[in-house]
Parts: structure tokens; C-alpha cells; sequence
């Protein structure tokens, strides 16, 4: 009886994973534990071992294709064995399918090196966390033209975790920027190119090109490519693509003909729409931009004083976009509650006061918020389910506190996380604190700084925020939202009444995977520590 070789799971939130290449063919007779395609995930790459003997009888799923977990990619039997693909009636492999014709040659991918290009060096949008697929090019820091050196800053780019520049890898005169400023690119798609003044290159879907003045005409530079390739797509007759790479170029409104397929047998993948996208983001702007035009500009309406504008529209940056989507998300898919409460401030108030007063000791930066997260950090590892990540359906309990801090910066709100924050002293805390928020604004802070977090705070008590209802983080299972303090009253022993300083605590909890009574008595705990914190400080 034939087996069907399955798409693993690679991660515990992983739902597809791209096949991107096959070790094997059909035809060959495979070996256990032999390597047989190899799969990259959000996450990472991997090769898939096989876990039954026998003969690769029919390849279900071709390389560069996305794939859920667990649906079938491969068969594997006796040579002439029937099986029934899925949506298929059963049918019989002939005894030698590795006779079958030759697949046809495939295009190389766009970042390959391309004859008559051996005097440039194409810029690529890097990687900049495992995760990331794409970057939005946010602004260039050279013009076509410069002479640029190595290490020297040539362009910004923001991904989903933060912003970053680029740094030169190659020396050379900028003959060509191929992406403009406020474009989405794929990782590893050319974006501009580095050479000597009027070397010839072919930019990856265009004809060889002598660029003698780049500074002089970059519109008609990339005119004649795209002119090119639309020529070249007119008579292709029928395009093979990926539905993934349909569906995408659909989206783009991009003529997927005009794309270099880099698939197996020649078939336009998703990474080819991208590069499209990437390589000439002018011809994808000027159609709507013409034929949105007028054909002619009334005279009345030159000579007419301008309205003033009702409104600006702008562009959201990809920050935005992705704490957007979180956000949504988030709201979308969790059983969210939050709970108040106030405490008595007045220990950390003083306890803040006696610090500033000693510059000596390298305590007098520590913040009311530090003081906070130190108390939050040393009750997290007495409550696993709200130290935890809720995943699918696997609850995964750290040990250490990884606590997240949210930091307010002029592109978005950013969560670094502080690693085993249970085990650090107060100082340490609020210097790691300092040193993220640094980071975070001036754009700095790595993708690996905001990854891992079990828990997050918070704090809008500068702002007067007496309670709110924070959102969680997923898949992290609550959120402490830090109020500011505000005079009470309470009544003492002797009947008499005095007014204290009290701060308020909101949590916000998923009550699918937590309950009301443990939330609580996490806040309480939380509460009672800040109460009496320099007796925690012992801890």
C-alpha cells in the first residue's frame, strides 16, 4: 500500500510551510531517515526525512509552493503501485516514471548574477529577522550618481519590529535606484545598482542598458525595461503560475506576464510577483496615475484662488500596519477581561525619593515604573498560567519572567522584552529599560530584542490615566496596564479620616485559558509586593 508523504509541523503555531526545494525525484527509491525536500517556515529551514522505504511514485506538490500542514506532497510505494491523490480517482504510476520527459530549463532566480552585469553589484533588501519577508523602503540617504564607500548609509528601511539603515557592501557610483522611497520589497530583491559610470547591466525582467548620466533621465531608464518585458509578455501566450503568485499579482495589480518566473518548469512563484513589485514600481504608479488625468485643465480653474484642503492623507507606516493587525487580532480572537484595582503608593513614592537623593549609590534614574516592573517580575514565577504563552491549544509556562515593556516612540509602540526580569536586581532593570527605550526611538533595537515575551506592562500613569483597558500581546495570556496616583480617602483605627496616595493596576487576561479568582490574586499580589517593596527587595 502506497504512503503519502505529509507536510510536518514545524512549530506549534506554524499552519503551511514553504517547500522550497526537493531533495529527491519521482522515480528514485528513498531510504529511511534520507533526506527528501527541504521547507522553510516563518521561523527558519528544514529538511524533511523520510519515515517509510520505497519509491517515490508521484510528486503532488512542486517546489515553491506554500503548503498547510499535513496535507499530502509526495507518494511513496511499490514501482506500478495504484493510490488515489487527493480529489483524484486512483491511478497507476507506470514501472518507470524517472523516463518521463525532462522538465524545461529554469530561469534563474532575480538576484542571480546575469551575463554582462560583471561590472556592478546589485544592492538587495536584506533580512533583518528570520521572520521578515519583505521591508518597506523608507528613504534613500545617496542619489543616482554619488559615489558611495563601503560601511556609508544608503538607505533606511522599517520592518514590522523596527527601523533600520542600510550600510554600503560594495564601492562603486550609484548607476540606478530601482525602488522608490515608500515601497514595500520582498527580502533579497534588488533595489538599486553599484558600478562604474556608464557600465552596462540588465536589471532582473529588463533589456541590457549603458548608463552614461544616471543623474540625468532615471524616468526614461526605466521606461525602456518595462517596455521590454511588456513586449516580450505579449506573445507568451498563457502564463504558468502558482495560484499563490495569481492571487498576489491580482492584489498588486500587476501584469503577472511581465514577471520572471523562477519556479520549477518555468512557473512564475510568489517571490517573482514580489520581485516585479520591487523591480519597477514605476510602471505599477504611472497607469492609474494616467488615466486618472484630466485631458484638459480648465483655464477657470488655473486662475481660482486654491481651497483650503479639508484634510491630509498619509500613508501609515509599516509599524502601524503590523501593530494594527496585532491589535486587531488580538481583540479578534481572545476571551478578553480586565480587572481594577488601586494600591497604596506611598512606600514606592518614598522609596523613589530616598533614591534620587543618592546619586552615589547609581540609583537616582531609577523610575516609579522600574520599581513596578521589579515587583511585577518576582510575583510572574508564582503564577505559571499568566507567565505563559497560550498557543494553539498548548499552554507553553516559562520558568523565568521574559517581560515585555511597552515604549512609546514617534513610529509606533515598541515591546522589548527583559530576559529572566526575576532573576535582575532593580538597577539592572531600570539601566535595561533605559537602554531599550534609547534604542527604540532612534531606531536601533534589534527584532530579536522584542521576541520571547511571556508578559507585558504598560504604563500611561504619566498621563493622568486614572484606569484602561490594555490589550494583550499574543500569545502572551495578560497585560498589566500602570495608572497614576490620585489622593483617596480611608478611615484609620480611630475613627479619623486621612487621604493616601493611590495608584491604580489594570490586568487584562484571557479568560480562556485563565480564570477570574487566579487574575485577581495575581493583581493582589502584584499590589501587595509594591506595597511593602522594600521588604521585597530582600527577595
Amino acid at each position: 500500500m502506497a504512503d503519502f508523504i505529509l507536510m510536518p509541523q514545524m512549530g506549534v503555531s506554524e499552519e503551511s510551510a514553504l517547500l522550497s526545494e526537493w531533495k529527491v525525484k519521482e522515480g528514485d527509491v528513498i531510504k529511511l531517515e534520507q533526506p527528501i525536500f527541504a521547507l522553510e517556515t516563518g521561523k527558519s529551514s528544514f529538511e524533511e526525512l523520510a519515515k517509510y522505504e520505497g519509491t517515490v511514485l508521484k510528486i503532488l506538490v512542486p517546489a515553491g509552493e506554500e503548503v498547510a500542514v499535513g496535507a499530502p506532497v509526495a507518494v511513496i510505494g511499490k514501482p506500478g503501485e495504484q493510490f488515489a491523490a487527493p480529489g483524484a480517482a486512483p491511478a497507476a504510476v507506470e514501472a518507470a516514471p524517472a523516463a518521463a520527459p525532462a522538465p524545461a530549463a529554469v530561469p534563474a532566480p532575480a538576484a542571480a548574477p546575469v551575463a554582462g552585469n560583471e561590472d556592478v553589484n546589485f544592492i538587495l533588501m536584506p533580512q533583518m529577522g528570520v521572520s521578515e519577508e519583505s521591508a518597506l523602503l523608507s528613504e534613500w540617504k545617496v542619489k543616482e550618481g554619488d559615489v558611495i564607500k563601503l560601511e556609508q548609509p544608503i538607505f533606511a528601511l522599517e520592518t514590522g519590529k523596527s527601523s533600520f539603515e542600510e550600510l554600503a557592501k560594495y564601492e562603486g557610483t550609484l548607476l540606478k535606484i530601482l525602488v522608490q522611497p515608500g515601497e514595500e520589497v520582498a527580502v533579497g530583491a534588488p533595489v538599486a545598482v553599484v558600478g562604474k559610470p556608464g557600465a552596462s547591466f540588465t536589471v532582473p525582467g529588463a533589456a541590457p542598458a549603458a548608463v552614461s548620466a544616471p543623474a540625468a533621465a532615471p524616468a526614461a531608464a526605466v521606461a525602456a525595461p518595462v517596455a521590454t518585458v511588456a513586449a516580450a509578455s505579449a506573445v507568451a501566450g498563457d502564463v504558468c503560475a502558482s495560484p499563490r503568485a495569481k492571487k498576489l499579482a491580482a492584489e498588486l495589480g500587476l501584469d503577472i506576464s511581465q514577471a520572471i518566473p523562477t519556479g520549477p518548469e518555468g512557473r512564475i512563484i510568489e517571490r517573482d510577483v514580489k520581485t516585479l513589485k520591487a523591480a519597477a514600481p514605476a510602471a505599477v504608479v504611472a497607469a492609474p496615475v494616467a488615466a486618472t488625468a484630466p485631458a484638459v485643465a480648465p483655464a477657470a480653474a488655473v486662475a481660482a484662488p486654491a481651497a483650503a484642503a479639508e484634510y491630509t492623507e498619509e500613508k501609515i507606516s509599516r509599524i502601524r500596519k503590523v501593530i494594527a493587525d496585532n491589535m486587531h487580532k488580538s481583540l479578534a480572537e481572545m476571551a478578553q477581561l480586565t480587572l481594577n484595582r488601586t494600591f497604596d503608593a506611598t512606600a514606592i513614592l518614598e522609596m523613589r525619593k530616598q533614591m534620587k537623593n543618592a546619586p552615589e549609590l547609581g540609583l537616582d534614574k531609577v523610575t516609579i515604573n522600574d520599581l513596578v516592573l521589579y515587583a511585577v517580575a518576582k510575583t510572574l514565577v508564582e503564577f505559571p498560567d499568566i507567565n505563559a504563552n497560550f498557543i494553539g491549544d498548548t499552554m507553553r509556562r516559562f520558568t523565568h519572567a521574559q517581560l515585555g515593556v511597552a515604549i512609546d516612540t514617534p513610529k509606533g509602540l515598541l515591546v522589548p522584552v527583559l530576559r529572566d526580569a526575576d532573576t535582575m536586581s532593580l538597577k539592572a532593570i531600570s539601566a535595561a529599560v533605559k537602554d531599550y527605550a534609547a534604542a527604540a526611538k532612534d531606531g536601533s533595537l534589534g527584532a530579536d530584542k522584542m521576541q520571547g515575551g511571556s508578559f507585558t506592562v504598560t504604563n500611561l500613569g504619566n498621563l493622568g490615566i486614572e484606569s484602561f483597558t490594555p490589550i494583550i500581546n499574543p500569545p502572551q495570556t495578560a497585560i498589566l496596564g500602570v495608572c497614576g496616583t490620585m489622593l483617596r480617602p480611608r478611615q484609620k483605627a480611630d475613627g479619623s479620616v486621612e487621604f493616601y496616595q493611590a495608584m491604580g493596576l489594570s490586568l487584562t487576561f484571557d479568560h480562556r485559558v485563565v480564570d477570574g479568582a487566579p487574575a485577581a490574586k495575581f493583581l493582589k499580589a502584584v499590589a501587595d509586593k509594591l506595597e511593602k517593596f522594600n521588604l521585597i527587595l530582600a527577595l
